[in-house]
C-alpha cells in the first residue's frame, strides 16, 4: 500500500477523543542528588514537556492471560507489565544508542509514572507518521 495517499494527521486527536485514553503518564529522571556515602539518593523529579500525558495503559499480552508470578517459600516475586500507547509523538525523547539499544531519553534511569504507579521503562518507539509514542513498562515486586 502507498501511504503517500493515507492522510495519518487526524488519527491520535480521533482515537484520544474516542474516550479510551484514560491513564495520565509522567516521564521522570534520577535527581542527581547523592548521599553522603555517594551514591545516588533514590528520589526522582519529572522531565519538563513530559508531565501528565494522557495516555493508554493495558497489559502487554492481549492474547488472554499470562502467569508472571513466580512463588517460592519464602517470597513470591510478581511482575506488571504494562503496553502504553501516548497520546502523541514524543521524537524529542525516543534516543537509539551506538549499540542499537533505544532509551527513553539520555538516561536509561528514567521512569514512567501511570496513575501515580511508577514503572521501569523497558522500551520505546515511535511510528514513522509521527503521530504517536509507544512504552513497555514493568513493575516488579515482592
Amino acid at each position: 500500500m502507498n501511504q503517500a495517499f493515507l492522510d495519518t494527521s487526524g488519527f491520535m486527536a480521533a482515537a484520544v477523543a474516542g474516550g479510551t485514553f484514560k491513564s495520565i503518564c509522567t516521564i521522570q529522571q534520577p535527581s542527581g542528588n547523592l548521599t553522603p556515602a555517594g551514591a545516588p539518593d533514590g528520589t526522582y523529579v519529572d522531565v519538563a514537556g513530559l508531565v501528565d500525558i494522557v495516555c493508554q495503559a493495558a497489559p502487554t499480552s492481549v492474547g488472554g492471560i499470562r502467569a508472571a508470578e513466580q512463588k517460592s517459600m519464602a517470597e513470591i516475586l510478581s511482575m506488571n507489565e504494562l503496553h502504553v500507547l501516548l497520546d502523541n509523538y514524543y521524537g524529542d525523547v525516543v534516543i537509539t544508542g551506538t549499540n542499537g539499544v533505544t532509551y527513553f531519553g539520555p538516561q536509561p534511569q528514567m521512569r514512567a509514572v501511570i496513575d501515580g504507579t511508577p514503572f521501569d521503562i523497558v522500551g520505546v518507539e515511535s511510528d514513522s507518521q509521527h503521530t504517536q509514542t509507544r512504552m513497555e513498562v514493568k513493575k516488579a515486586g515482592i
